[in-house]
């Protein structure tokens, strides 16, 4: 009986307890919502950036989203009921909170996911390769199909060598088979495309093959062990094609960890060389590939010269017999006829006819057929330029503009008057190589705009180079030990040992080589250390490139190098560098990201002839002591963008470089930043110049006000796409300086962030109404701004009309985007004439107290909308303010908007209002998650409809309403449904 009694209690005491401490449990169960649904947002968060990179959501993750939404909605349900008051239901209500208390807590434990959201998608079977039209249509097709019916029908064929002529086209020809195979149904799981080219090396090639199976190599020293890896992996693939372009010799396929293609694992190898006896050693059914047939030859040729040359009866039948002189070699051909492309001179065409017979009868070396493009080079500039693309290594994807910087530094750029002219000029010349087709134009890595040669034309840039033995070119070929001093002669001008292996320089080696004006040793990225011997008979050295190298000291001898032009240390892991006060002639300085200096160089206020001084990512810099700028008269370049909180400029140092063309810094006061800003010819006020300063004319610039953050500027700084940005950051742009900040009128790109006392662009920084270049516009963290601009009916205020790029993201007090008061135009009206007329990316984000976007006035502005992004703008009710009644809308046009995205937006009601269409002839993506509210979506699409993806969540969309149900059934299939985040 004494247990039963004590379960009646225990029972009563809770019933008690349920009734008299509801609220309290209703506020715990609110806070415990909170951590909940903050949790949430994470993971969804989160998730978005991991699904947009290909992964997939984990099961688990999908039930607790689900959960998650289910417990809100009886979240939401229990509130209704306690609002409604019913005293006799608060006991059992009071159970019900504790209990839902209960798991909300249990779902926020197991929301943590500590083994991740996603798992890995499976991945793309392979790269699509850039390529070329096939050359010789009828041959080249014929081999093509003929190593296709091989690799799809012929399963007694495992293995495939396709062999010719070096420049026959033999990778062009599998770049095609490459991108066949990926682009036909499945019958092969995986595509692997390796160069392997000259000389093999088993780790290089190790390291290619499991960069393609996303395999981590990098901390296994043994090759045999890193061939286990790769061995076991690519067993688990199966059906794999791996093509191995431009072997030189063969090796056994166990000793880099490819498993031997047999019928068991129905994989298959494909590889192309310039020898069939490679073909055999490695077992392959070889097939050669063909030269062009002469009518492929002068049809090639005829339509790279340009076929209105031809028209000349005469100047045809000396073309069809240079053509004749290229032994239907496409590269030959190609190269013969990019040097003549153009030419309508009858006695050119006779000289080169000449020329090139000359050389066939003397040689049938296709490398001295290739010389004859070289030797119609116009200008001995150009030809040198060539050749210097001949000391980076084979296949190597050249900078455009680190080459040119070198040309310059070399004087095979001449000086002009300006470093834009420079670079100008140096472009010119990379392009009439291209057009001579001896260099292609490639895009390297993160976009950069590079040069390749081909290894053939590079075989005879090196070979013209040896006539002469004045270069030595060693680049690339995995040496471990720097060549022996009998290699290094007297008269050496030019020595390329780059991207090989050395680790020292010994103290032993002293070159004697007075002549010599290039060294190149970058990328040898376990060199660290050079004997103070190196430099001591190096008197004429011009360049010195020890970029990406380990470094960490340079010796004293470097003071010997009394002609020295460009020193250049790029990701060196040096401290401090020796006195260059003795490097008068020294003009480029590039120091960029030795994130380990100190200091700057002792004795650099002396380098009078300096144009170029590279700082950026010397985060450990401490000073740059005042004074040594100004001194440094000549630059050109500068760049001192060191993501460091206490390392700034003076504004009037700054001032008084008057050839500058290039500036990125960081100033730590509004008086700085405005004393340099007023310095410049683009400066839209009266100017501060003292009267014997001459204006700066910046090409490219990036000015900084404010502490930079490195964490969170950094991804930002590596996106720049404008060459003129200003960046205003974590200062007080109100009460500091009202009515004063100065901005460049020529601005392209201005980005504000944590400026919490900024209430209005155009107030706080009236500049910004000159800055009628402005296309991107981001502001961010700033707590004050109440709206972007007060609009006024001024004909001469036409604020942001170039805006391409608008992205305004954690605006906490933001509630318009324009304040109208004092606009007395009707609002129908076009609002400032071309405000927004530019625009194509609006972005807003975490505003929330925003309930509206645009005035009706402004919707004849937004015809270049391209994206619209909206998200996590809690009171966000409506897109389109229409207050006056009298206005009455009832379709307006984005013609141009392709990406339509909503997110979090639990307020939203209207689009664009009741009975209002929004005609999107352009429309490809509508991203629309967790806007409850919304019950219509308004678009009126063509027919036929370019939409190709809905992103929404599944019930939202079966709650819409539509006027025709037609409408719906046409785009369901479209849908992608996704689990979102539940208010």
């Amino acid at each position: 009986m004494e247990s039963i009694g004590k379960a009646v209690l225990s029972w009563v005491s809770n019933k008690v307890n349920h009734h008299v401490c509801l609220d309290e449990n209703v506020n715990k169960l609110k806070r415990k919502f909170e951590y909940l649904n903050g949790r949430e947002e994470d993971v969804v968060t989160r998730l978005g950036t991991e699904l947009q990179q290909g992964k997939k959501l984990k099961k688990e993750v999908e039930v607790w989203l689900g959960d998650v939404q289910r417990i809100n909605d009886e979240r939401h349900a229990i509130e209704s009921e306690i609002r409604d008051g019913r005293y006799l239901l608060r006991t059992e209500l009071g159970k019900r909170v504790v209990e839902m208390t209960d798991e909300a807590e249990r779902l926020y434990q197991k929301g943590s996911f500590p083994c991740g959201l996603v798992f890995d998608a499976p991945r793309p079977r392979g790269e699509i390769l850039a390529t070329t039209n096939l050359v010789g249509q009828t041959t080249a097709q014929r081999k093509m199909e003929e190593i296709w019916k091989i690799l799809k029908h012929n399963d007694n064929v495992r293995k495939i060598g396709l062999y010719g002529m070096g420049g026959s086209g033999k990778t062009t020809l599998m770049k095609h088979i490459n991108n066949r195979l990926l682009e036909d149904p499945p019958k092969f799981g995986k595509v692997i495309w390796i160069t392997v080219s000259k000389p093999f090396n088993i780790s290089r090639l190790q390291h290619d093959i499991g960069t393609t199976l996303d395999l981590d190599l990098s901390r296994i020293e043994d090759e045999t062990k890193r061939a286990s890896k790769i061995h076991a992996a690519l067993r688990r693939k199966r059906r794999c094609v791996i093509i191995l372009d431009d072997m030189w010799e063969a090796f056994p396929l166990e000793a880099i960890g490819i498993p031997e293609p047999t019928q068991e694992n129905k994989s298959k190898l494909v590889l192309t060389t310039r020898s069939l006896d490679v073909c055999r050693r490695m077992e392959c059914e070889g097939i050669k590939m063909e030269l062009l047939s002469k009518e492929e030859a002068w049809e090639l040729f005829s339509g790279r010269v340009g076929n209105h040359v031809l028209v000349d009866p005469s100047i045809e039948a000396i073309a069809r017999k240079v053509a004749d002189e290229c032994a239907c070699l496409p590269l030959a051909v190609v190269t013969v006829a990019g040097s003549m492309r153009a030419k309508d001179d009858l006695c050119e065409w006779r000289t080169a006819l000449r020329e090139l017979r000359e050389v066939t009868e003397r040689h049938t070396d296709i490398l001295e057929t290739l010389k004859f493009s070289y030797n119609r080079l116009k200008n001995q500039k150009l030809q040198e330029c060539f050749l210097y693309c001949a000391l980076y290594p084979e296949d190597f994807e050249i900078d455009r503009e680190e080459l040119i910087e070198h040309l310059i530094a070399e004087g095979i750029i001449d000086v002009l008057d300006c470093r834009k002219a420079e670079h100008d000029k140096g472009h010119v010349m990379l392009n009439e190589l291209e057009n001579a087709c001896l260099l292609e134009r490639v895009e390297g890595h993160q976009r950069l705009k590079c040069v390749k040669m081909h290894d053939l034309i590079r075989d005879m840039a090196i070979r013209i180079m040896s006539v002469s033995p004045r270069s030595m070119v060693k680049a690339g070929l995995q040496l471990r030990e720097i060549p022996d001093e009998e290699n290094w002669t007297a008269d050496l001008e030019k020595v390329s040992l780059m991207k090989n292996y050395i680790e020292e320089i010994p103290s032993s080696h002293r070159p004697r080589c007075h002549s010599l004006s290039t060294l190149f040793l970058s990328r040898n990225e376990y060199l660290s250390s050079l004997s103070d011997s190196l430099f001591l008979d190096l008197c004429g050295v011009k360049v010195l490139d020890l970029s990406y190298t380990r470094v960490t000291e340079l010796p004293s001898s470097i003071s010997n190098l009394g002609n020295l032009r460009a020193l250049l240390l790029r990701c060196c892991e040096m401290e401090c560098v020796p006195s260059l006060s003795k490097n008068r002639a020294l003009k480029k300085l590039d120091l960029c990201d030795c994130a380990r200096l100190k200091e700057v160089p002792h004795g650099i206020e002396m380098l009078s002839n300096l144009t170029y001084l590279n700082l950026h990512g010397t985060i450990d810099l401490e000073e740059l002591p005042s004074g040594i700028l100004p001194k440094l008269s000549r630059l050109q370049f500068l760049k001192f963008h060191c993501f460091s909180r206490s390392l700034t400029v003076a504004g009037q140092e700054i001032a008084r470089l008057r050839k500058l063309e290039t500036l990125e810094c960081q100033f730590s006061g509004v008086g700085d930043f405005n004393k340099y800003v007023s310095s410049l010819a683009n400066y839209p006020g009266p100017s501060t110049r003292d009267d014997d300063m001459e204006a700066q004319r910046l090409n490219d610039y990036l000015l900084v006000m404010g502490p930079i953050d490195g964490t969170s500027l950094e991804t930002h700084f590596r996106e720049k796409k404008f060459s003129k940005e200003a960046w205003l950051l974590n200062y007080s742009i109100g009460r500091e300086a009202p009515n004063r900040l100065v901005l460049p009128k020529d601005i392209q790109s201005l980005f504000i962030e944590e400026c919490h006392d900024l209430r209005s662009l155009c107030n706080n920084i009236p500049s910004l109404k000159y800055a009628t270049e402005l296309k991107c516009l981001e502001v961010e963290y700033c707590d004050g701004v109440e709206c972007l601009l007060s609009l006024s009916s001024s004909a001469s205020y036409r604020p942001l009309q170039s805006l391409e790029k608008l992205c305004l993201e954690k605006l906490e007090s933001l509630r318009v985007l324009f304040n109208t008061e004092g606009f007395v135009a009707s609002p129908s009206a076009t609002i400032c004439g071309g405000t927004f007329s530019c625009l194509k990316i609006f972005v807003l984000s975490k505003c929330p107290n925003i309930k509206q976007l645009f005035p009706p006035g402004l919707l004849p502005n937004l015809q270049n909308l391209e994206e619209i992004q909206v998200t996590r703008c809690e009171k966000l009710e409506g897109f389109i303010v229409n207050n006056n009644v009298d206005v009455l809308i009832t379709e307006f046009k984005l013609p141009k908007l392709k990406v339509f995205k909503l997110c979090w937006l639990p307020e939203l009601k209207s689009i664009c209002g009741h009975g209002v269409a929004m005609a999107c002839d352009s429309l490809q993506v509508i991203d629309i998650n967790c806007c409850w509210k919304l019950k219509r979506i308004p678009f009126v699409l063509p027919a036929p409809s370019p939409l190709k993806k809905i992103y929404t969540n599944k019930e939202w969309w079966e709650s819409l309403e539509w006027d025709h149900l037609d409408a719906k059934n046409a785009l369901q299939p479209l849908c992608q449904f996704i689990y979102t985040m539940s208010y």
